[in-house]
């Protein structure tokens, strides 16, 4: 069985604070779009091993990849006993702040349910938290607001598309760091960079949405990786409504009124960032 695992970006991200166990208290607008890892999920007929391939040889393919650890928790949970053979065709860049490895898990435990049948909704959704705070989101999909540490979901309802740039430098980021940093500077301030996470997507054009999206986490981010801040800056100057990076970074995000505005831009930072992968995308609604 085949299955497409998309991106995820986040229009808005506050920081609400610190629990005792690491994780962090998170308010955030999350939007999958139209950039799509593709997962095939087949028995192993031949012994209960899970094995995994993937073009991209930057991927893990052990017990460490979420993928594995989808299957594994899937099977063992279901009470199945069989081995199974994942392939990965890797498009979604890695370290990149748009939840690839969450995607790819996500749709792993979505393949086995359809083949096997053997969890409800509620249950699957159980286990992607088990696996990682963007999992459940992604077996959702679509468009949602994130509370907690990023698990519990209320759907928002979107009827328009939103046409974007992504911008993944060809260098990835700590998010344990930027979290990290983030913690030093709330205490020595005593004060967090809020965001105001009270937006709906709204029905209409690109610029209800561009003058409400920010993330609490880009000032952290920009100050240990200046580039990032060029970046955004670049892609506002090649016409975008706004630009927000995605997740803890280190991909830029550029909000564009229509398909040909993005268009333009792409071939505009394509020519000052011919090393970095640049995609023209869309909001999946």
């Amino acid at each position: 069985m085949k299955i497409s695992a998309p991106a995820k970006i986040n229009w808005a991200i506050d920081i609400l604070g610190k629990r005792e166990d690491g994780y962090h208290f998170v308010d955030m607008i999350m939007q999958q779009v139209e950039l799509y890892d593709y997962i095939t999920v087949v028995e192993n007929t031949e012994n209960e091993e899970i094995k995994i391939t993937c073009n991209n040889p930057k991927v893990p393919i052990d017990s460490s990849n979420l993928c594995y650890k989808a299957a594994s928790l899937y099977l063992t949970i279901a009470g199945i006993k069989t081995g199974v053979l994942i392939n990965i065709e890797k498009n979604i860049p890695i370290e990149a702040g748009l939840a690839g490895g969450s995607s790819d898990g996500a749709a792993v435990l979505k393949a086995l349910n359809k083949i096997y049948k053997a969890l409800n909704e509620e249950k699957l959704l159980e286990l992607g938290a088990k696996m990682g705070a963007d999992v459940p989101f992604c077996i959702n999909g679509g468009s949602a607001r994130a509370t907690n540490i990023g698990e519990m979901l209320k759907t928002i309802n979107v009827d328009t598309v939103y046409h974007l740039i992504l911008i993944k430098p060809n260098f990835g980021v700590s998010t344990k760091k930027v979290y990290n940093e983030y913690d030093l500077i709330s205490k020595k301030e005593n004060s967090r960079n809020s965001q105001n996470v009270e937006i709906m997507i709204e029905k209409g054009n690109a610029n209800n949405l561009a003058s409400k999206i920010g993330n609490a986490l880009e000032p952290v981010t920009f100050s240990l990786l200046p580039e990032l801040k060029d970046i955004k800056e670049s892609v506002l100057e090649s016409g975008a409504l706004n630009a927000i990076m995605s997740g803890s970074g280190p991909t830029i995000i550029g909000l564009f009124e229509d398909e040909n505005s993005a268009a333009k831009a792409q071939d505009i930072l394509k020519k000052r960032y011919p090393d970095y992968f640049i995609f023209k995308t869309k909001t999946i609604v």
